[in-house]
């Protein structure tokens, strides 16, 4: 029993185009959970709107299982910062305010080692860092950093 010359090729085709398939299902699904708890966030303090606590442990866990699939992708640790930073504005407690803005600022500076040029990624951390009460270094870097990146007149 042989096997035609057009099996042969066209197996490793099958192959290819089930892994692009699988590929490009899997980043589709991480974009839409990427973009739902974006979005999430996004209304997180305006008007009267009131993150349910069930939405917030969602938001959470969505957030943590992007990071699992792609741990330094830096939109998704930009996205953990300002979790972080929501959940220390929430925070009654001083100690638990202290370790959400300490995970805030640890977050966006993962995020800033991958594009350490990102103007609005330094400002986010200068907001971070100013609430972080053990994080003065690492505000006055941001901050001298950020100036370093305005644009300068022609």
């Amino acid at each position: 029993m042989s096997t035609s010359p057009s099996r042969l090729i066209a197996a490793p085709i099958l192959v290819l185009a089930l892994v692009a398939a699988y590929t490009g299902f899997t980043t589709f699904a991480q974009d839409l959970a990427f973009t739902n708890a974006q979005t999430e966030l996004g209304f997180w303090g305006r008007d009267s709107y009131q993150a349910e606590p069930k939405t917030i442990k969602l938001t959470g866990q969505t957030i943590d299982a992007l990071l699992q699939s792609a741990p330094g992708h830096p939109e998704y640790l930009g996205l953990q910062a300002n979790y972080a930073a929501w959940r220390a504005y929430w925070a009654t407690d001083t100690m638990e305010r202290a370790s959400y803005n300490r995970q805030a600022v640890q977050s966006q500076h993962k995020a800033l080692q991958s594009r350490p040029a990102h103007r609005h990624s330094w400002s986010k951390m200068v907001e971070y860092a100013a609430h972080a009460s053990t994080c003065e270094a690492m505000l006055q870097q941001a901050q001298a950093r950020l100036q370093a990146l305005q644009p300068k007149e022609i």
